[in-house]
């Protein structure tokens, strides 16, 4: 289906079950060396819902809240729409991280999140499938080229990816709209695409060559963490854990900007 832009979005916002769903990590529990005070409670688990393009920072930075803490984190990773519906329908959590502050506008608006701090900021590249067999030197050869993959205009990478779109003049016809960065990642990795539209974080943790879209840095995103209603004080800790120096080494290790 064609993906028409619509309106230039100012996205200098922020892309992503129940009990802990598939796809979901673990890791037992945040170090004073990270400025984040010990999560009250001994050894509560916390859930924490995030979006799929923070899964290897964050899954990284378990292993630094576990070197002082009991607590236990389970991750689950996935579109942040979908993350939100599942809130929404009444799944337990503790923290929500979406990819976009619209994502958790609407969040905060439903009643299942409260106190949005931005986290990270992304931008979008055109990631090359393995071997480039599809030729391309330019963003632009790709994005007018056969087999290109993108996420759908409802979920924080497809809302980036109009936007962009549009600000170049450019209507693409993709042969997937997917409903998460990593999809787009994965059937890029795979081969199954000559190309995506991923954000440059994804291009770089799956080890995918990427090409520069002309005025990507215009086009931001940024992703928000927030405390969700189950229980707060564990997930609070955590929250300010991620916005500790430490956790900022390792997000930018993995090419996230600074809000």
């Amino acid at each position: 289906m064609a993906l028409s832009a619509v309106a230039l979005v100012a996205l200098v916002a922020g892309c992503g079950g129940g009990s802990v769903a598939p796809g979901t990590t673990e890791a037992t529990a945040a170090s004073s060396a990270t400025g984040a005070e010990p999560a009250p409670g001994t050894h509560e688990p916390i859930t924490v819902f995030a979006a799929a393009s923070l899964d290897a920072a964050l899954t990284e930075l378990t292993g630094i809240w576990a070197e002082d803490h009991g607590n236990e984190v389970r991750f689950s990773f996935g579109g942040s729409n979908g993350l939100v519906d599942q809130l929404v329908e009444g799944a337990p959590a503790d923290v929500l991280v979406t990819a976009d502050t619209a994502t958790m506008d609407r969040a905060v608006g439903d009643g299942v999140a409260e106190g949005p701090r931005s986290l990270a900021t992304n931008s979008l590249v055109l990631a090359l499938a393995p071997g480039n067999p599809g030729g391309f030197e330019t963003a632009e050869e790709a994005l007018t080229g056969e087999r290109l993959v993108v996420c759908a205009p409802e979920v924080p990478c497809g809302r980036a990816t109009v936007a962009l779109m549009e600000l170049n003049g450019i209507t693409i016809t993709p042969v997937s709209e997917e409903q998460s960065v990593t999809d787009v990642r994965g059937k890029v990795s795979s081969g199954e695409a000559n190309s995506g539209i991923t954000y440059g974080t994804d291009a770089t943790t799956a080890g995918l060559d990427a090409l520069d879209i002309p005025g990507a840095s215009d086009v931001v995103t940024s992703s928000v963490t927030a405390r969700v209603g189950r229980g707060a004080e564990a997930g609070a800790s955590f929250i300010e854990f991620l916005h500790s120096e430490a956790a900022r080494t390792v997000l930018d290790s993995y090419g996230f900007g600074t809000p």
